[in-house]
């Protein structure tokens, strides 16, 4: 297994292929949002939430809205997908891309707690 240093809240591009039924698919950014506790224990999935460039009316809800910038590594400004939160194993990530500022960061975090009903 090949270790790749890997903390919450990177961006990271991933192989999702393949997705079943409305489960976002290819290859595509993703936001790590397990604890770096479990990172550090050199697990072999994450948690990790889709990005999409795609806007869909979840009323501000379920997507959180983040601006391309040198910082995220992002090309275009994008949605992270909270309402898809999934596993997926360490060999679906392939290359880091940078990561989301902390105002974002807490937005997401805000809204798995809510989805989660925690």
């Amino acid at each position: 297994m090949m270790t790749k240093k890997v903390r919450r809240f990177d961006i990271w591009i991933a192989d999702l292929d393949p997705g079943f039924g409305s489960e976002p698919c290819k290859v595509r950014p993703v936001v790590v949002v397990q604890s770096d506790l479990i990172n550090e224990l050199n697990h072999s999935s994450f948690l990790i939430c889709p990005i999409s460039s795609q806007e869909r009316n979840t009323k501000g809800k379920l997507r959180i809205f983040t601006k391309a910038t040198l910082l995220n590594g992002l090309d275009k400004d994008s949605y992270i997908l909270a309402d898809q939160i999934r596993s997926v194993d360490i060999n679906r990530i392939k290359e880091k891309l940078g990561f989301i500022d902390e105002s974002t960061s807490e937005k997401l975090m805000e809204t798995i707690k809510i989805l989660l009903d925690i």
